[in-house]
């Protein structure tokens, strides 16, 4: 969604999102070689530092933290689940901007014309996960699972678990799924706000692509 405000073209798009692909995939990218992907890639860099800056961002999370704690779960494992609960719950409220899921599909179909000289991995079998993953996510088309709190405490649960401890303890999933339900309509009523913030720390960008906000709290 940010990304668009900068430029709407697919390898720019793709590149504001390489970064998160690739440590979805346990990758590590050197560089990204054509122009409109090592763009995208400094932009995401710049936005993603501006986005966690946001005083909206640092509210959501600290009630969500204090959600987590109070239904029971471990202090770390809440501090983690609240800034990437949150960071999730936003996806599926932005995916509902007009746009937004049509530039997602086109910047993932964009992966299919890369050469291999387009992007540089620490390791050559990062390459190979990566492109492993493109064809998931190909396969996949919208990422729908972020509208649904069920999906998103899972989520959750599975990305905590591949750090010992961070790991969720015994009803801990449960737990998540369940905040994910209770914070998503405070979620989606922020995002406007979050939203404007970021774009003022951003500067000049075309913000047509995304305005106006989707009705607050009414998302699907």
């Amino acid at each position: 969604m940010v990304a668009r405000w900068q430029r709407d073209e697919p390898g720019f798009v793709l590149g504001a999102m390489l970064p998160d692909l690739a440590s979805m995939c346990g990758a590590r990218l050197q560089e990204a070689v054509p122009e409109p992907l090592a763009a995208g890639v400094t932009f995401h860099h710049r936005s993603d530092a501006a986005f966690h800056d946001t005083a909206a961002f640092t509210e959501l999370c600290a009630e969500a933290r204090a959600s987590l704690e109070a239904a029971g779960t471990g202090r770390y494992v809440a501090m983690a689940a609240a800034h990437v609960g949150i960071e999730l719950l936003l996806d599926g409220v932005w995916l509902d901007e007009p746009g937004v899921d049509e530039a997602y599909l086109r910047a993932i179909a964009h992966t299919e014309e890369l050469g291999t000289a387009a992007l540089r991995w620490r390791r050559a079998e990062h390459g190979d996960r990566f492109s492993r993953l493109c064809e998931r996510l190909r396969a996949w088309g919208s990422p729908d699972g972020y509208r649904d709190p069920d999906e998103v405490g899972r989520r959750l649960a599975r990305i905590l678990a591949r750090r010992p401890r961070l790991a969720p303890g015994p009803g801990d999933e449960a737990r998540l799924i369940a905040w994910a339900h209770e914070a998503r309509p405070a979620v989606a009523a922020a995002a406007p706000r979050l939203r404007e913030e970021l774009a003022d720390r951003l500067g000049p960008g075309d913000r047509s692509v995304a305005v106006p906000i989707s009705r607050p709290g009414g998302v699907s």
